[in-house]
């Protein structure tokens, strides 16, 4: 199970930093059924970025130098991705949220 939130921003420079904050997650724990465990895992990609790449709740630093489209924009793809090697999930409300911050260098 996963979404992805794709953020648009007009920078009007060559690169900018990308910055992660405040990564949330939160299901409910089974008491019972405890195969049904679900794993998170976080996920970006930018404009001129190939390759999706995972990130953990403790990283801060996206990009220190991520480059732009010839435009001086860039448009980010943040994937929140629920896991488990069950059969199924268990019935929960799955949600995950962050902070992302873009800085024109």
């Amino acid at each position: 199970m996963s979404a992805t939130t794709t953020v648009d921003y007009d920078c009007n420079s060559d690169t900018v930093s990308v910055a992660v904050s405040g990564q949330a997650t939160t299901s409910d724990t089974p008491a019972n059924a405890t195969d049904l465990v679900a794993t998170h895992q976080w996920s970006w990609i930018g404009t001129t970025t190939s390759t999706e790449t995972d990130f953990s709740p403790s990283d801060t630093t996206l990009s220190s130098s991520e480059a732009t489209d010839t435009n001086g924009d860039i448009s980010i793809d943040i994937k929140s991705a629920w896991t488990t090697s069950a059969e199924e999930f268990f019935e929960s409300t799955y949600t995950a949220s962050l902070t992302l911050t873009v800085t024109a260098q």
